[in-house]
Protein backbone atom coordinates (compact mmCIF):
# COMPACT_ATOMS: atom_id res chain seq x y z
CA UNK A 1 0.00 0.00 0.00
CA UNK A 2 2.79 2.66 0.92
CA UNK A 3 4.72 2.01 -2.08
CA UNK A 4 1.28 2.00 -4.34
CA UNK A 5 0.94 5.25 -2.86
CA UNK A 6 -2.28 4.45 -1.05
CA UNK A 7 -3.58 6.76 1.74
CA UNK A 8 -3.38 3.58 4.06
CA UNK A 9 0.47 2.63 3.81
CA UNK A 10 0.83 6.04 5.08
CA UNK A 11 -1.23 5.72 7.73
CA UNK A 12 0.13 2.38 8.93
CA UNK A 13 3.43 3.59 8.76
CA UNK A 14 2.50 6.43 10.88
CA UNK A 15 1.37 4.37 13.67
CA UNK A 16 4.56 1.71 13.16
CA UNK A 17 6.45 4.78 13.71
CA UNK A 18 4.81 6.22 16.74
CA UNK A 19 4.93 2.49 18.03
CA UNK A 20 8.68 2.28 17.45
CA UNK A 21 9.42 5.43 19.11
CA UNK A 22 7.65 4.66 22.00
CA UNK A 23 9.47 1.53 22.47
CA UNK A 24 12.94 2.75 21.53
CA UNK A 25 13.09 6.20 23.41
CA UNK A 26 15.44 6.51 26.07
CA UNK A 27 16.77 4.58 28.58
CA UNK A 28 16.82 1.76 25.56
CA UNK A 29 16.65 -0.69 28.31
CA UNK A 30 13.01 -0.56 29.04
CA UNK A 31 12.13 -0.74 25.29
CA UNK A 32 12.00 -4.77 26.85
CA UNK A 33 9.67 -3.55 29.05
CA UNK A 34 7.82 -1.86 26.46
CA UNK A 35 7.11 -4.74 23.95
CA UNK A 36 5.75 -6.60 27.16
CA UNK A 37 3.29 -3.73 28.13
CA UNK A 38 2.75 -3.91 24.03
CA UNK A 39 1.52 -7.74 24.52
CA UNK A 40 -0.67 -7.10 27.23
CA UNK A 41 -2.53 -4.78 25.89
CA UNK A 42 -3.16 -7.10 22.96
CA UNK A 43 -3.71 -10.10 25.73
CA UNK A 44 -1.07 -12.25 24.91
CA UNK A 45 0.53 -11.67 28.17
CA UNK A 46 -1.08 -11.85 31.36
CA UNK A 47 0.74 -8.99 33.21
CA UNK A 48 3.20 -6.28 32.23
CA UNK A 49 5.61 -7.09 35.11
CA UNK A 50 9.22 -7.80 33.56
CA UNK A 51 11.91 -9.90 35.31
CA UNK A 52 14.00 -8.47 37.96
CA UNK A 53 16.74 -6.26 36.61
CA UNK A 54 15.00 -5.03 33.63
CA UNK A 55 14.36 -1.38 33.45
CA UNK A 56 10.80 -0.44 33.36
CA UNK A 57 8.49 1.95 31.62
CA UNK A 58 5.73 3.70 33.53
CA UNK A 59 2.43 2.15 33.70
CA UNK A 60 1.35 5.32 31.84
CA UNK A 61 2.63 4.00 28.72
CA UNK A 62 -0.40 1.61 29.24
CA UNK A 63 -2.45 3.91 27.70
CA UNK A 64 -0.76 5.14 24.52
CA UNK A 65 -0.15 1.36 24.12
CA UNK A 66 -3.72 1.14 23.85
CA UNK A 67 -4.01 4.01 21.34
CA UNK A 68 -1.97 2.60 18.98
CA UNK A 69 -3.40 -1.09 19.24
CA UNK A 70 -7.09 0.61 18.18
CA UNK A 71 -5.44 2.78 15.55
CA UNK A 72 -4.16 0.05 14.62
CA UNK A 73 -6.95 -1.98 15.01
CA UNK A 74 -9.17 0.40 13.20
CA UNK A 75 -6.86 1.19 10.03
CA UNK A 76 -6.87 -2.47 9.59
CA UNK A 77 -10.34 -3.59 9.92
CA UNK A 78 -10.98 -0.64 7.11
CA UNK A 79 -9.33 -2.01 4.60
CA UNK A 80 -10.23 -5.05 2.42
CA UNK A 81 -6.92 -6.68 2.71
CA UNK A 82 -6.92 -10.25 3.69
CA UNK A 83 -5.70 -11.28 7.35
CA UNK A 84 -2.00 -11.93 6.73
CA UNK A 85 -1.96 -13.24 10.57
CA UNK A 86 -4.94 -16.45 9.17
CA UNK A 87 -2.00 -17.10 6.48
CA UNK A 88 0.01 -20.29 6.95
CA UNK A 89 3.03 -20.09 8.29
CA UNK A 90 6.14 -20.37 5.70
CA UNK A 91 7.49 -23.62 7.31
CA UNK A 92 5.72 -26.57 8.95
CA UNK A 93 6.75 -28.87 11.65
CA UNK A 94 5.74 -32.28 10.31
Amino acid sequence: AWRAGEAVGFELNDILQALGTLLHRSPIGGARHGALQWLQVHGEAAHGAPVPGVERRPDSDLALHRELADRLGALLASTDRPDLAARAPAATVP
